[in-house]
């Protein structure tokens, strides 16, 4: 498909990676901030150091954010299209009709948690996606069997 029948595809979910995902780098940005505040209220003035340290948790929260913003799946009646960065952009999909294995991993906390990362494969083998860090795997991934689904029947 070219560029102007993407355009006109239905997007009919969009799913990026959860902020669950990303907990020790909010934990860390809030631990340093609560730090901050805990030697704030005893009356320990850090100077420039206190800079640095909200800098850092700064940084810590902003990195999971544009990594959330970087990375997307796009489901679509006809395909699974990954999107990969904000400026600079790089594009992977898979048509539904090609779909053979749908496959989800999680780990113990993932599990916990209820995010995970699903793996789309195609009949031939050579096409591969790998879904990471999304939020109820099990629903998405019922998603894409309603569409493949859909796809056969009609």
């Amino acid at each position: 498909m070219g560029k102007k029948e993407d355009s006109k595809l239905e997007v009919l979910t969009t799913v990026r990676k959860t902020r669950k995902s990303f907990l020790v780098e909010y934990g860390c940005a809030a631990f340093l901030i609560i730090l901050m505040a805990a030697l704030y209220s005893k009356g320990v003035v850090l100077g420039k150091l206190s800079l640095l340290v909200v800098g850092v948790a700064m940084v810590s929260i902003g990195t999971a954010e544009l990594s959330r913003l970087m990375h997307k799946v796009q489901l679509t009646s006809s395909k699974i299209l990954i999107v990969d960065g904000l400026i600079r952009q790089s594009k992977k999909h898979i048509y539904v009709g090609l779909i053979s294995d749908i496959n989800s991993k999680q780990g113990v906390v993932q599990r916990l948690l209820n995010y995970g990362n699903i793996h789309v494969r195609s009949a031939s083998g050579e096409g591969e996606l790998h879904i990471k860090d999304v939020n109820q795997p099990a629903k998405l991934m019922n998603q894409i069997e309603d569409l493949i689904e859909k796809y056969k029947n009609g």
